[in-house]
């Protein structure tokens, strides 16, 4: 007579082998199912459409070489905030048949991950309701093109667009990973300014020192983002200008004098608010005055970069455009702007007193440029006033400033920083 047991044992010998046959087939599914669970999967590329204070721009972002890329397609001058919906699209339509023809090329013809995000920023900002009956017409017209997964139609915060453009600093610099977890214990800050809008974005745990296996992928607490409507180079302008008719007189390409002048009409319009949101309350300034000692290195975006290439650029002065591109001290950025401005100012007066036909001939570069010459030595002006203010008394001489546009000839913008976020479902 068997035995339970013995039953038991006979039974589970004789199923042995078909155990073993459907765990050969179960296991793979188990681990990949798990896998697919925990792994974020790297997002491949797609087109996000930079709908700006000035213009409209199409970027295509992806991966090349297992790194973070951007190519930028094209651009729509005119701010859609300004401008006819129907005329910004007409000139989109060739840039987008464009984009799809570069996504064959870039993506692979049978790849059919092409995310499109259409954001607005500033300018949008502006509107009533943040222009949603202009993005309704966008919307109509965008989803006749069935080659894009249309993702995203709608205007970012200031907020958003500052840390978008601090994960795409970090990224290119690879101090990010494409999953977006750390790849060093110090992430960069980033300041950007842009026409009608100012951003500062400032990693809050520089002075934490993370083992590697740690680290873990970042989430916006990780960041101190102050974002200012109405406070971009363009906007400012147009608030002095409108509100002080000394403002041209003080602000003649740029001075001790104006820096004095913008420093306390800045001052002056941050107490009474005249322009919402106020800049700097007491609260985020302690913020960021506490987090900058922290901060090895911000990288200085848009009209600062712009304006500090333009003005040696146009004086063909090599000793500036040099220094422009090295690391630099707030101090050493003061002295050069007033450097420059001074010199842009002499200049000009050379070229109005020289009755040398042939001189004034090669000077046509700089007449051509002369009325933006102003704009440019006002702004980096009042880029110096936002330094000043952020900045510890004690930390003026510490090099940490650098003017980037790209790394490794990929644009640094928030457009591929939003991506990799969006991709990454972190929106």
């Amino acid at each position: 007579m068997i035995s339970l047991h013995q039953l038991f044992f006979y039974l589970f010998s004789r199923c042995i082998p078909y155990i073993t046959a459907i765990m050969t087939f179960l296991l793979p599914v188990i681990f990949l199912e798990g896998w697919f669970i925990t792994s974020k999967i790297v997002p491949h590329c797609g087109i996000v459409i930079d709908v700006g204070s000035t213009g409209t721009r199409v970027d295509c972002a992806y991966i090349k070489d297992g790194e973070p890329a951007l190519k930028e397609i094209g651009d729509v001058r005119g701010g859609l905030a300004e401008t006819s919906t129907s005329i910004v699209l007409d000139g989109l339509a060739k840039i987008l048949n464009d984009a799809s023809n570069e996504l064959d090329i870039l993506c692979g013809e049978s790849d059919i991950n092409r995310s499109l995000y259409v954001w607005g920023t500033g300018g949008m900002r502006l509107l009533p309701d943040e222009g949603k009956q202009k993005w309704d017409e966008v919307k109509e017209i965008l989803q006749s093109y069935k080659k894009f997964d249309i993702k995203e139609i709608r205007t970012i915060t200031g907020m958003e667009e500052g840390l978008y453009t601090l994960v795409a600093d970090n990224l290119l610099n690879h101090r990010l990973s494409l999953n977006l977890i750390p790849q060093n214990d110090y992430l960069f800050a980033t300041l950007e300014i842009g026409g009608a809008s100012a951003q500062i974005a400032l990693p809050r745990n520089n002075n934490i020192q993370y083992k590697y296996e740690d680290r873990k992928q970042i989430t916006e607490a990780d960041f101190f983002v102050q974002s200012h409507l109405g406070y971009g180079g363009d906007q400012i302008l147009k608030e002095l200008e409108t509100k002080y008719d000394d403002f041209k007189g003080k602000c003649n390409f740029g001075s001790m004098v104006c820096f004095q002048f913008v420093k306390e009409k800045f001052n002056l319009l941050k107490k009474y608010c005249d322009i919402k949101p106020c800049f700097g309350n007491d609260k985020d300034m302690n913020e960021i005055k506490k987090i900058m000692p922290t901060i090895s290195e911000m990288t200085l975006i848009s009209q600062p970069y712009y304006n500090l290439k333009t003005i040696p650029w146009t004086l063909k002065d090599k000793s500036l455009k040099e220094t422009v591109h090295q690391k630099l001290s707030y101090n050493q950025i003061y002295e050069w702007i007033t450097t420059a401005c001074k010199k842009t100012n002499v200049f000009k007066r050379y070229k109005d007193d020289s009755q040398d036909v042939i001189l004034k001939k090669k000077m046509s570069n700089f007449i051509l440029n002369e009325k933006y010459l102003k704009h440019h030595c006002f702004q980096l002006t009042y880029f110096t006033v936002i330094l000043h203010d952020i900045l510890p008394k004690n930390f003026k001489d510490k090099k940490i400033f650098k003017a980037v546009n790209k790394i490794n000839d990929n644009k640094v913008t928030w457009t591929l920083g939003g991506f990799f976020l969006a991709e990454n479902q972190m929106l």
